[in-house]
């Protein structure tokens, strides 16, 4: 289950100018897989149409996850190793801002050996996968505060084995929710939730209705609702009416 927010930042040579709250930052591939990129747009829509012509032609069929995992590590790092070549030059004459055009992370969701699974890949495009020990990945703007939260929400609602598909995704909008609400810049818009599940006999990628995602914001209204009234169980007498101030003599 994979979740995002859909700011979209402009920018030029390093410096953001705008941000639009309309960007799709979650593609579905042939209805089954899910890739979600961080960094430039342009690098993204390049590595989704790689990875459509992977799964078209059949390249997942017979591998198993780690070698999968390394196929679409290659095709990544092919990318970025052409990026990498131009910023090299261009750094000479543009410094340390030739960089924001290669700085990347990336999640892809496909079933491979019949199983979710679920890659991530930094910005070198080394490649991780997600596991019952360690089963979820925040990338962006948004991790550092995405990573502690998601840790957080593990300990209270799964703090052993992997979440149901409800409890992963109250989780992930609850953080995601948690991040606009606070991070500074970069992350807002609307919350967009893709879930890869078996459907009819095979696999297959479900988009959340609008309404499906502002339940689980209720949800968390009513949850941190019932977090300020925890407050008076810990401060003794918080709870009992005031004593009224005696008639004067």
């Amino acid at each position: 289950m994979l979740a995002a927010d859909s700011a979209a930042t402009y920018g030029n040579l390093g410096r953001s100018t705008i941000v639009q709250t309309s960007a799709t930052k979650l593609t579905p591939i042939a209805g089954t897989l899910i890739v979600g990129m961080s960094g430039p747009v342009g690098f993204s829509q390049r590595y989704v149409e790689t990875v459509d012509g992977l799964w078209r032609s059949n390249q997942f069929a017979s591998l198993a996850p780690a070698a999968a995992m390394v196929l679409l590590a290659n095709h990544l790092k092919a990318l970025i190793g052409s990026e990498v070549q131009l910023m090299v030059e261009f750094a000479k004459v543009l410094g340390p801002a030739a960089a924001s055009s290669v700085m990347c992370s990336t999640l892809v969701a496909m079933p491979i050996a019949d199983e979710a699974r679920l890659f991530q890949f930094d910005h070198q495009g080394s490649p991780e996968e997600a596991t019952e020990s360690l089963p979820f990945v925040a990338i962006g703007s948004g991790e550092p505060i995405a990573d502690p939260f998601l840790a957080f929400l593990r300990r209270v609602f799964w703090p052993t084995g992997l979440p149901t598909v409800s409890d992963g995704t109250l989780t992930a909008v609850w953080t995601l929710d948690h991040a606009i609400r606070t991070n500074p810049g970069g992350v807002g818009g609307q919350i967009h939730v893709l879930i890869l599940e078996t459907a009819n006999g095979g696999w297959g990628v479900r988009e959340l209705e609008d309404s499906q995602v502002q339940e689980h914001t209720q949800m968390i209204q009513l949850a941190e609702d019932r977090l300020r009234t925890f407050r008076d169980v810990l401060i003794p007498g918080s709870n009992e009416e005031p004593v009224p101030m005696p008639p004067p003599a």
